[in-house]
């Protein structure tokens, strides 16, 4: 099958960085504090810290008594110190987008994904074989266009309140990617179960 790319237009993600400090849109009430290591030592120990906050995006979808806003507060982005030096405060960037399935994915039903680095998606029914994909993506140190492949698989069988993306990948300009998982086993980006799955 010809692999054609969906090209999303992503916003510049270095307005990320310009916005201040009291610039709340999008969040959900979920503000959370992180840090990295900005000098790690000889041994591998840290000399210096970096604090950092992240807003989570508020997010309208929910399915099964879960919302992609819990899904945020419990797979929180995990940023490395590349390329954030001097940066505190961040914002999770919203991507969506219409995408081709090969069978109808029903009204209501939402299907969600996961990376370990931190970013959440799920593919939200309409009725048809042309759902929506929406992703809250974590900051990374990169701008430009993201590519998401097309080829999305969904599962049914779930441990969760809500049913898997069980794969779907977007590839950015710096030739990294967001692989997006199943919520169980793999748990979240913290390796710790989500409350609203069994495993």
């Amino acid at each position: 099958m010809k692999l054609l790319s969906s090209t999303l237009i992503l916003s510049s993600l270095l307005a990320l960085f310009g916005c201040g400090k009291n610039n709340e849109s999008g969040r959900a009430g979920g503000v959370y504090s992180s840090r990295y290591c900005v000098s790690p030592g000889p041994n591998g120990q840290c000399l210096q810290y970096q604090n950092y906050s992240i807003n989570n995006f508020n997010s309208p979808y929910s399915f099964g008594g879960v919302s992609l806003n819990q899904v945020q507060q419990e797979n929180p982005c995990i940023l490395s110190g590349a390329g954030y030096y001097g940066q505190s405060v961040f914002n999770r960037q919203l991507v969506t987008t219409r995408v081709s399935m090969p069978y109808i994915v029903t009204r209501g039903e939402m299907y969600v994904g996961v990376t370990s680095f931190g970013d959440v998606a799920a593919v939200i029914g309409d009725g048809s074989n042309n759902p929506t994909f929406v992703a809250y993506l974590c900051p990374r140190p990169v701008s430009g266009q993201g590519t998401l492949f097309p080829q999305i698989l969904l599962g049914n069988a779930t441990d969760c309140a809500v049913k898997y993306i069980t794969a779907a990948n977007m590839a950015f300009p710096d030739g990294t990617q967001a692989n997006f998982r199943a919520l169980s086993p793999g748990g979240s980006s913290l390796r710790q179960r989500f409350s609203f799955c069994q495993r």
